[in-house]
């Protein structure tokens, strides 16, 4: 993949976000722009029915611990 530098001018509000997800994240600013940019022009994810959309919005309060206890179970 080739990188291409760009210079862009972005708000106050976009900035001081993007900079308190890095210092919350301890990630370069850059690299948080860069992702939130990927992600805004990747493809969407197939929908999923409901019940398995709330199962998948479930995992995301769950601990870390929880979720390691989730990947290491074996699957019939």
């Amino acid at each position: 993949m080739n990188d291409y530098p760009v210079t862009l001018t972005i708000s106050a509000h976009i900035y001081d976000q993007a900079r308190r997800a890095a210092e919350e994240t301890d990630q370069p600013i850059e690299q948080i722009l860069r992702q939130h940019l990927e992600d805004a022009f990747s493809p969407p994810l197939p929908e999923l029915p409901p019940d398995e959309q709330a199962e998948l919005d479930a995992l995301a309060h769950l601990s870390d611990d929880a979720l390691w206890t989730i990947a290491r179970e074996q699957m019939p």
